[in-house]
């Protein structure tokens, strides 16, 4: 792929900024019960979770292995695990009010894996 590197740098830096965003829906909604936010937060973060899984189908592909070779890689693969597995309890029971702790954890584990893998990538 001609621009797989270009694009992991992209995503990469990006990821942590839409994590955020969602973050915000999420404690938004849960001071203030609204139905619009309620359901623009579930498709934020099913398309945040499209893109960390794009993410991770990129550096699959750029390593030749599965992103779980150093802390880094496999920092953002729990992050990625965490947000799915919330994801689909949330859509089956239709409970949310957890999101928020959960996307913290979220955050933290993909921020640092953003702010360090860079090095990774580049050497």
């Amino acid at each position: 792929m001609p621009y797989m590197f270009e694009s992991l740098v992209v995503i990469n830096f990006c990821l942590p900024w839409l994590y955020v965003l969602v973050f915000v829906l999420y404690i938004v909604e849960f001071f203030k019960s609204n139905t619009f936010l309620q359901r623009a937060k579930r498709y934020a973060l099913a398309a945040v979770s499209g893109i960390h899984f794009i993410h991770l189908v990129l550096l699959t592909l750029f390593y030749g292995s599965l992103p779980i070779a150093n802390v880094y890689q496999l920092l953002t693969t729990v992050a990625f695990t965490l947000v799915i597995v919330y994801l689909f309890i949330e859509l089956s029971t239709g409970e949310s009010s957890t999101g928020s702790f959960m996307l913290l954890a979220a955050l933290t584990f993909q921020s640092i894996s953003s702010l360090f893998s860079l090095f990774c990538i580049a050497h």
